[in-house]
């Protein structure tokens, strides 16, 4: 799971169905607090990864990469 995937998901499901954040401030809070608790072990494995998904995105010409 990627990490802007995973705090999407958990901003989410902690906001009403019904309504829309009235402002910027409303909408960078929650996401702060979100961010702050995504497991570490997601973001060694990303910071782990980052230098397959380099090659991969130099090795394709066009179009998408695996990642």
């Amino acid at each position: 799971m990627e990490a802007y995937d995973g705090l999407g998901k958990a901003i989410s499901q902690r906001r009403s169905p019904t309504r829309t954040p009235a402002s910027l401030q409303e909408l960078k809070l929650p996401s702060l607090e979100k961010w702050a608790l995504l497991p570490q072990i997601l973001i060694d494995t990303l910071i782990n990864s980052m230098e397959a998904r380099c090659e991969a995105c130099i090795a394709v010409p066009s179009g998408h990469t695996p990642y």
